[in-house]
């Protein structure tokens, strides 16, 4: 179903105003268990992306949107908070083709494709990618995509089939892995397999903290694919 037509059949589209991004993630699981599965996190409050990006991160049946974006800059900036295929289709008209997150199919040339028009679009000099595969609401597949702009190179993780103790912090853990890995002066290929390798084991862990070691993440990283986690 696309965004226009489970707006279409939503009875109402909540415009949400928040003060504290800690919030975003209740009120969205308030909405769901009363039967509301799409929002509006509006502009008018500064926690608004980190916002947009927990309830997009941690409530996958919400469809969230942004409310009260008034420039170029907020809208880029909301969609980056939450950002899949689908978004760059409906936002910016950028189409990763023959994918289906849903039915666990995912086109690597169509996310390539995704990822040059960003960097084309915005002067960007990296595009990173999550990519995961819903199995099921406990199973999912787990890699990513970092191209380098300048290198014209598109790195693809390995990829971890996941069960799933605890999502939250899984897309903090893996921009802080990959922003760690990159000032660690990592090539693109060892920064994603770092950055997913991190994201990996935070999905094993209860909270919203990824209490491992860079030793652990490198040893995750390094290994055979397998997905193994050693403690």
């Amino acid at each position: 179903m696309t965004v226009m037509e489970r707006l279409a059949r939503s009875v109402v589209v909540p415009v949400v105003v928040l003060e504290k991004a800690e919030d975003a993630v209740p009120t969205a699981k308030a909405l769901l268990a009363g039967g509301v599965d799409t929002m509006e996190i509006t502009f008018r409050t500064a926690c608004a992306p980190e916002a947009i990006r927990a309830v997009a991160e941690n409530c996958p049946e919400v469809l969230v949107g942004a409310g009260t974006v008034i420039n170029l800059e907020q809208c880029k900036l909301a969609v980056s908070m939450g950002a899949n295929e689908e978004d760059a289709k409906d936002v910016f008209g950028i189409e990763a083709e023959a994918t289906d997150i849903y039915g666990g199919s995912l086109n690597h040339a169509g996310y390539k494709s995704v990822a040059k028009q960003l960097a084309d679009k915005f002067g960007l000099e990296m595009v990173a990618i999550t990519l995961r595969e819903s199995h099921s609401a406990f199973d999912n597949g787990w890699s990513a995509m970092l191209y380098n702009v300048e290198k014209d190179e598109y790195c693809f993780s390995k990829k971890y089939n996941l069960h799933i103790i605890d999502r939250v912090g899984g897309g903090d853990s893996f921009g802080g892995g990959l922003i760690y890995s990159l000032l660690s002066g990592k090539d693109t290929q060892a920064a994603v397999e770092f950055a997913v390798a991190a994201s990996a084991l935070k999905h094993s862990i209860e909270g919203d903290y990824n209490m491992v070691t860079v030793s652990k993440v490198e040893k995750l990283a390094g290994g055979d694919g397998s997905g193994r986690i050693q403690r």
